[in-house]
């Protein structure tokens, strides 16, 4: 995995490839899930936390993720998906929705990994491009 992306969150999103290997599909969208938080508290720092030091719920720091232009607006909703199949996995639903099939749970690895690109892997290659052409780093 990138270099650019935390160690924490690389290691979050290698246990959801682990758990995708397993078959362990509700387990792989739990960790991506985890994945988005740990992005999202990592990216906002002190917005992601309320006024007594909790974080805030994830719902709320996905939007904050796109008002801070961290993400755009399709992968605001890629997150909110992301978010609800994690919630599918990690509580009991009386809804019958807490099935995670395959193919739901690669869709959401694929789409973490998306997320992952586009907030640590493209600026960092942007910026070693910027470096390689001015022998500059980003201001």
């Amino acid at each position: 995995m990138h270099k650019a992306i935390p160690e924490g969150i690389r290691e979050d999103y290698a246990e959801a490839a682990r758990c995708m290997y397993v078959e362990g599909y509700k387990s792989a969208v739990v960790m991506c899930r985890r994945v988005i938080e740990a992005v999202a508290c990592d990216k906002l720092g002190e917005k992601a936390r309320d006024a007594k030091g909790n974080t805030v719920k994830l719902h709320a720091l996905i939007g904050l993720l796109h008002s801070d232009s961290w993400i755009t607006r399709d992968l605001e909703q890629s997150a909110h998906e992301l978010r609800h199949f994690g919630n599918y996995g990690a509580h009991v639903q009386d809804d019958g929705l807490d099935r995670v099939e395959p193919q739901e749970a690669r869709d959401v690895r694929e789409i973490t990994w998306q997320l992952l690109y586009a907030i640590y892997v493209a600026p960092f290659k942007t910026d070693e491009l910027r470096k390689a052409r001015t022998g500059k780093a980003t201001p």
